[in-house]
């Protein structure tokens, strides 16, 4: 998608439908959270129609990947994980295709001070598990709250 003429001819091949929107969600591991709330459907649909959807997307993935894999300088190397000195929540989806629970280990066991925590779902953990994120997110923000005033 990310390559000029053929992530044009890519998005042309599979404009917005309801067969697309299922293709784009199931890529992501997240086809029961589309079945559970039909309205993701609509909404992506809708989105992707935007006349600015289709060129930001293609810039988007441009500016971090190459036809070979990540750009040089894109993904944070450990020494950089080091150095981050805020408290962290990691939230992952149990079946992310974008990165295994062993890879979001190792990175929340490079940070100083961060909270792993696997949850149900792919790519979008808080669409098939929003009460278990939303608790997550509640108990990190109480417990960090007075670091920040």
């Amino acid at each position: 998608l990310g390559t000029p003429v053929i992530g044009r001819l890519m998005m042309s091949l599979a404009p917005p439908s309801p067969f697309q929107a299922r293709m784009v969600f199931g890529s992501m591991n997240e086809r029961e959270a589309l079945e559970n709330d039909p309205a993701l459907e609509a909404a992506l649909i809708a989105t992707e129609r935007l006349p600015s959807y289709g060129p930001a997307l293609r810039s988007l993935i441009r500016s971090v990947l190459s036809p070979f894999g990540a750009r040089r300088g894109i993904p944070l190397t450990a020494d950089q994980l080091r150095c981050v000195q805020q408290p962290v929540q990691l939230i992952w989806g149990r079946d992310d295709p974008c990165g295994s629970v062993e890879t979001g280990k190792r990175a929340a066991g490079l940070l100083r001070d961060a909270k792993f925590t696997v949850v149900g779902g792919g790519h979008l953990p808080w669409l098939d598990a929003p009460d278990d994120v939303a608790e997550c997110v509640h108990t990190f923000l109480s417990g960090n709250s007075e670091r920040y005033r």
